[in-house]
């Protein structure tokens, strides 16, 4: 999935906001994502160069529901600040 959206689409690299619409609603399942869903979107977080901000809200989001999501919200802030 990460390879897909990250580096299978164009411009390579970026999630723009068509795709980022396209994984919150394809990740989140219509009730909100697994906790696979919510790892996925970290780690498009993490590998894209630049992340649409719904696709940062999304991520945020499904990792602050999770039990033990600490740790992955503050790597995607990290990563959010740091593009």
């Amino acid at each position: 999935m990460v390879d897909f959206a990250v580096w299978g689409e164009r411009p390579t690299g970026h999630i723009d906001a068509d795709t980022a619409h396209w994984l919150a609603a394809s990740l989140g399942c219509g009730r909100g994502p697994t906790a696979t869903g919510a790892r996925i979107a970290v780690e498009v977080v993490r590998e894209a160069e630049t992340n649409d901000a719904v696709l940062i809200g999304f991520a945020l989001k499904a990792n602050r529901a999770r039990a033990g999501g600490d740790e992955a919200v503050e790597e995607i802030l990290a990563y959010a600040v740091a593009a």
